[in-house]
């Protein structure tokens, strides 16, 4: 709201915009609303989850009180705190608005009204719905990560039937969770002006749909109810592994000679290396075998096929599905998918040997820290590949399915593999340095979140370098504008540059992940500051030393090639500087009367191998002021 209000000086906000109007404040709640969800398993999930994980359950499960005592009282404490946080949404941006620093010409007067209505319509009803999802399935599968995932698969599942039935129909306004698709359409023709003025369209299809919603809220609530027991078992069993079998020791009572084998041991880098390979297979396996991630692939490739499958344009043109199109709008909306699960699966490889509470077994290996921490790495990247293998694999059925034939495998392989998978691969990097630092899965997951989706709106802050812009590069959706001509055009080049440079500061966040790596026994962060000052040393020291080097010159060298002459990128505060000299220079011609081009000839030789071309032409200028 701040930055939207003018407070980080020009540029920051649109001067077509007022921050606060009942649109705005809508806009803004919508997005901390969405951001919310993913605190909800670690506030409403770890309320009944804590009963659990400590085995103290079946101690509450013989108390004197009854299951609706119970399961009321722990999700209203629950929703309580959920609560508390949404009414600090509004506060907050008022608060924005009282900055002295803020440009008053973008304020309205305050009012009240639309933060009630946003927060008492939309923000409350929403967390609520979402709140009594996240506490049915962690209080009937025992497991708090079944809660993200089911916000996960009910975010996918949303997106699938808005792409069979439409946003902008009946269905889609009623059938939609937050209610914003009934807002968007309502809003569709206002004018810059009746934006910056009008109230909320608060008629009745969103009251209706708000209806809806908590009538399934309720539902489920009262489903959970009648499945809940005070039993010791999970009541969902396909959430839970698979029963081993038990061996029974029948050696007893006589001396049995074993026979031990010679261990060899092997400390070389080579070794350590597959040491690696095989402790990060066994990570992934973990992570694919698991039913959480296996829903979730199923529920990705039924959205990447309604995506494909309903990627006629506007017009009564189909295209044909080639292969520049089937990667274009997956990978766009499929992306951030990526990044969650890369966010959720970091923390909870990371954290699994304590939660498993082999933490002290696995520290007392011959292993080094960073043959442990790779092998975390590996697993990510892993599933980072299944997951864009699943994009090539449902895009060569449509094409196969549509009689199309033309299949470029290579095309494919680059752009998931050589384009996109860089971009993810720096993500987890930095997901391993955030889990690594907090004990805690659920914050290191939401302060990873809140970057993701927060680096957009870094410009309205001030900060458009995208040297300082994480894993940002200019014109990074350019993929989505591949020519049969001419591929990637002139875009490609520059992307890789700023990938490596950001790749160069994924490996030295690696690097420095290593001394902050847990492994003893440490209770405070002072502990953990001796430990990590302890490790600085030897061939660790110089290697994070050197790569620190190399992202820093690398660095410094894309901050020259920024400001040579041919190569200046168009922040905002450029924009409207070049704007301003322009009106400076030309403005007094604003209304002098000129002669009009009426036709134009161009003879155009066009080379895509050099990004060249050769024109020759003319223009018919007639003289219409007489």
């Amino acid at each position: 709201m701040a930055g939207a209000s003018g407070a980080f000086g020009e540029g920051s906000a649109s001067v077509e915009n007022i921050a606060n109007s009942p649109l705005s404040i809508y806009t803004f709640a919508n997005f901390f609303n969405k951001l919310l969800l993913f605190l909800l398993p670690a506030i409403v999930g770890e309320s009944i989850y804590k009963d659990f994980k400590s085995n103290f359950n079946n101690i509450f499960y013989s108390y004197p009180f009854s299951k609706a005592q119970y399961l009321f009282a722990k999700f209203t404490s629950a929703f309580l705190i959920v609560f508390i946080i949404a009414i600090s949404i509004p506060i907050g941006l008022i608060l924005g608005t009282k900055l002295p620093s803020v440009n008053p010409t973008q304020l309205l007067p305050f009012d009240a009204t639309p933060y009630l209505q946003t927060i008492f319509i939309f923000t409350i009803p929403n967390l609520f719905l979402f709140s009594v999802i996240v506490f049915a399935v962690v209080l009937l599968s025992r497991n708090i990560y079944w809660g993200f995932i089911a916000i996960i698969i009910f975010w996918l599942l949303k997106e699938i039937l808005f792409r069979l039935v439409g946003s902008d129909s009946m269905a889609g306004f009623i059938f939609d969770p937050f209610g914003e698709n009934a807002i968007h359409y309502l809003t569709r023709y206002w004018s810059s002006a009746e934006r910056n003025t009008f109230t909320l369209p608060l008629q009745s299809i969103i009251f209706y749909n708000r209806l809806v919603w908590l009538f399934v809220a309720l539902i489920i609530f009262t489903i959970t109810y009648r499945l809940f027991s005070f039993s010791q078992n999970a009541l969902l069993p396909i959430l839970k592994f698979k029963n081993r079998k038990s061996i029974t020791k029948d050696n007893f009572g006589s001396i049995t000679k074993v026979n031990l084998i010679k261990a060899n041991f092997n400390f070389s880098f080579l070794h350590q290396i597959k040491t690696s390979w095989k402790l990060s297979q066994t990570d992934f396996n973990f992570i694919i075998k698991s039913p959480a991630f296996i829903s979730i692939l199923v529920v990705g490739i039924l959205f990447i096929a309604a995506i494909l499958l309903q990627m006629n344009p506007h017009t009564d043109t189909k295209p044909l599905p080639t292969t520049w199109i089937i990667l274009g709008l997956p990978v766009f909306f499929y992306s951030f998918l990526i990044q969650i699960l890369t966010f959720l699966y970091a923390g909870i490889l990371v954290h699994r040997a304590k939660n498993s509470r082999t933490a002290d077994l696995i520290s007392a290996t011959a292993v080094p820290n960073w043959v442990l921490l790779f092998s975390k790495f590996l697993a990510l990247v892993k599933m980072q590949v299944l997951l864009l293998s699943l994009i090539m694999i449902v895009g060569i059925a449509i094409q196969l399915n549509n009689a199309f034939y033309q299949i470029e495998i290579g095309h494919y392989l680059f752009d998931l593999f050589a384009i996109h998978l860089i971009g993810f691969i720096i993500w987890a990097f930095l997901a391993l340095f955030v889990q690594s630092i907090f004990n805690n899965t659920y914050l290191s997951l939401f302060l990873l979140i809140l970057l993701a989706l927060g680096i957009s709106q870094f410009p309205s802050l001030g900060i458009e370098n995208y040297l300082v812009r994480f894993n940002e590069s200019p014109d990074s959706s350019f993929y989505l504008n591949y020519s049969d001509m001419n591929g990637y055009g002139h875009s490609l080049l520059p992307f890789f540059l700023y990938r490596f440079y950001w790749l160069l500061f994924g490996i030295f966040i690696y690097f420095f992940t290593l001394l902050i790596w847990q492994r003893e026994l440490t209770n405070s962060v002072f502990e953990r500051l001796t430990v990590a000052k302890n490790r600085y040393r030897g061939k660790l020291s110089f290697t994070l030393m050197i790569s620190l080097i190399c992202f820093l010159s690398f660095g410094f060298y894309i901050f020259q090639q920024q400001n040579l002459p041919g190569n200046n990128l168009f922040f905002e505060k450029n924009k409207t500087a070049l704007l301003s000299q322009f009106q400076e220079k030309f403005g007094k011609y604003e209304y002098t009367k000129q002669p009009r081009i009426t036709s134009v000839f161009v003879q155009l030789d066009i080379f895509p191998e050099t990004h060249s071309f050769i024109a020759n032409g003319n223009y018919t200028l007639v003289n219409k002021t007489n």
